[in-house]
């Protein structure tokens, strides 16, 4: 309004009858240039009231075209993010985390994974501001969705960006740990549902092996993988020896010794080779098994060391 009054005495300058003229002077004329341009004439169309929905649709219309979040992350950088305005961009997230863990429809659950690797982007450009945002509208943020497939992404989404979760209120941890621990792959995910991932990898392994016997190769890899960061990984080892010598077959300890016992038996140390070779002795199912006469020399050879 003030430049738009401005302008109105420039075009306009009498200001009564006795034709008396605004006079601006140069400081005056350079800051009402200056205002209008940064203001008004340099922004792009793009960055109207119409933002955030042109924003998605664009996505969605593009999703194809950006199958990665490095491409999407240059794609949104170029065109939408380097002169988002901070009210725009509350307003961004607020339609993203929407689309992406609220709701459940047609459309929704087309453009989820857009919208997700979208958000994941905003995210990851200003961790500190985005969390900041997430605390101070926390009632807002805290509405998710009662389960499904918006609940599986925040879930994971929570575990890609690090204090996020401990700014939500109980309105959404509630569902949230609740719906993580139904599945063993979400929940070796979820180490922000402890207070530390030592106390993560504790609850983990005190699971019944039928609920850890659903762990893919994927979560495992990634459990492993956080746990080294945290100098945890001969804690995340005991699931591994839980899984073989709790086998309940000749085939499964087969498929176990392969997948959680090989590849890292040459990590073992003491607690563990102690724990494997005691397990291994206490069940029939893995000591004799036909594949145990190529298996157990690994073992031999490690406790041996």
């Amino acid at each position: 309004m003030a430049i738009h009054r401005l302008r109105h005495l420039s075009a306009h300058p009498v200001l009564s009858s006795a034709h008396l003229l605004f006079e601006p002077n140069k400081e005056t004329a350079r800051a009402a240039i200056r205002n209008a341009l940064e203001s008004v004439l340099l922004k792009p169309p793009i960055f109207s009231r119409k933002v955030v929905i042109n924003l998605v649709q664009d996505l969605a219309a593009r999703k194809a075209l950006l199958p990665d979040t490095a491409s999407l992350r240059m794609y949104l950088e170029a065109k939408y993010l380097r002169n988002l305005h901070p009210t725009v961009k509350l307003e961004l997230i607020r339609t993203l985390w929407k689309f992406c863990f609220r709701l459940s429809n047609p459309d929704a659950d087309a453009n989820r994974d857009i919208n997700l690797r979208a958000l994941t982007v905003v995210h990851d450009r200003d961790s500190l501001d985005f969390r900041n945002l997430i605390r101070q509208n926390a009632d807002q943020f805290s509405e998710v969705a009662a389960g499904g497939a918006p609940l599986t992404a925040i879930v994971r989404f929570l575990a890609k960006c690090d204090g996020i979760y401990t700014t939500l209120t109980n309105a959404a941890k509630v569902p949230i740990a609740a719906f993580a621990r139904t599945d063993i792959n979400l929940l070796t995910e979820a180490s922000y549902l402890n207070d530390s991932f030592a106390a993560h990898i504790t609850e983990l392994s005190g699971l019944p092996v039928e609920q850890l016997s659903t762990l893919s190769d994927d979560s495992w890899l990634a459990l492993l993988a956080k746990a080294d960061q945290a100098n945890q990984k001969q804690e995340a080892f005991r699931i591994a020896v839980k899984l073989y010598c709790a086998s309940g077959g000749f085939n499964t300890a087969d498929s176990a010794f392969a997948r959680f016992i090989r590849p890292y038996a040459s990590e073992f140390n003491t607690e563990r080779m102690n724990e494997v070779l005691a397990g291994i002795e206490s069940n029939n199912q893995t000591h004799w098994r036909g594949r145990a006469r190529t298996d157990h020399p690994l073992l031999k050879a490690r406790a041996d060391e």
